[in-house]
């Protein structure tokens, strides 16, 4: 090979390591993005549990 394919080689690599990393960064916010609405979930419903107690222990 000569120094002309060895570059070409070598960029394909780069460009493969920048995809992946690039699919990475990109599963790693969709994670996040899950991760939160759960939270926020398990949160509205443990706040309409507590109005709920708060209001049969009125009545």
């Amino acid at each position: 090979m000569g120094g002309f394919e060895n570059e070409r080689v070598r960029t394909g690599k780069a460009m493969d390591t920048l995809q992946f990393l690039s699919q990475a960064s990109e599963a790693r916010r969709l994670y996040e993005t899950r991760q939160k609405y759960m939270h926020d979930e398990a949160s509205m419903i443990d706040r309409a549990k507590s109005i709920e107690i708060a209001k049969a222990k009125k009545t």
